[in-house]
This record gives structure tokens, sequence and C-alpha cells, in this order.
């Protein structure tokens, strides 16, 4: 799966969030927690979760759920980041091994 852009993750990743939100997206800034600010419940966390399986095949492990919760849009995105990065610097890894 190709890595999106920094902009267009930020737009993706933004209307995944609003779509569970009460909030418009132009409303979300990076500061905003995902249960307090945006109005997420535990139905509505684990519909982004899954979201964000579907979009770009990030696997969560359930034990990670808690931290969702107190997570912010800015380190949600950040993340997600992570996340699109690190099976390319696994398969490069994989790929220069003897």
């Amino acid at each position: 799966m190709a890595r999106p852009r920094e902009g267009a993750l930020d737009d993706s990743l933004r209307a995944l969030v609003v779509k569970h939100a009460r909030v418009k997206p132009v409303e979300v800034r990076a500061e905003d927690r995902i249960a307090g600010d945006l109005g997420y419940d535990s139905f509505a966390l684990v519909n982004l979760i899954l979201d964000l399986e579907d979009a770009w095949g990030i696997e969560v492990d359930p034990a990670e759920l808690a931290g969702f919760r107190e997570m912010t849009f800015g380190q949600l995105r950040a993340l997600v980041g992570r996340r699109l990065r690190r099976p390319a610097a696994a398969a490069a890894a994989e790929g220069s091994a003897p």
C-alpha cells in the first residue's frame, strides 16, 4: 500500500475522525483529545480503529484502545504516520539481510 503524502494523510485522517465525531473537519485541531474534545465514546472509538485498519492496513492491538481515548488528534496522526513507515523500514531491513 502506498504511503500517502503528509497533507493527504492529515486530510484523510481528519475525514475518518470526523466521520464518528460531532464536529466539522475544519474544527479538528492537533490538540483536540479524541474522547474529550471530539466526543468519542467506546463505540465510535472502535469504529475509528476499524476504519484505520481498512484505510491503511494499520493493526491496532486491543490493549492499545485505552490509550486512544486519551490521545489527541496530533498524537493519532503521528501514530498513523509511524505505523505506515514501519512496514517499509522492516522490508528494507529484511532485504539487506544475508
